[in-house]
């Protein structure tokens, strides 16, 4: 299952799709998704952006994703890239009843862009 979020400026994303599951296919290099809706209430149907993602697997419990998400965000930043609005994590774990929250294991996701340098005047 993926999770879009969109940042709203103030530092928290709003979460935006919860319910679709993509099959992935990949065309030179780019990871394209085409959606199969589940019928949950409130799914809705979207499209992630194409292009360079950073991005960080990370395992163990949900409660634990802020604080990936940050090293995330750091490790863009100490790169000098550009990180994107919109971001999603991917769920290849199912999680269930009994389960080691250890075996979880999240993608996150971040679209990101090589910062222009300023032009000289």
């Amino acid at each position: 299952m993926t999770a879009a979020y969109s940042s709203s400026g103030s530092g928290s994303p709003d979460r935006r799709d919860a319910a679709a599951t993509p099959d992935r296919q990949t065309a030179s290099g780019v990871l394209r998704h085409r959606w199969q809706l589940r019928s949950e209430a409130g799914a809705v149907v979207g499209s992630l952006p194409g292009g360079r993602v950073a991005r960080l697997t990370h395992f163990g419990s949900f409660d634990g994703l802020g604080a990936s998400w940050e090293r995330l965000g750091s490790w863009i930043q100490a790169r000098g890239l550009s990180a994107g609005e919109d971001r999603w994590e991917t769920y290849v774990t199912q999680p269930s009843p009994g389960m080691d929250p250890r075996d979880l294991r999240t993608e996150l996701n971040w679209p990101v862009a090589v910062c222009q340098p300023a032009a000289r005047t």
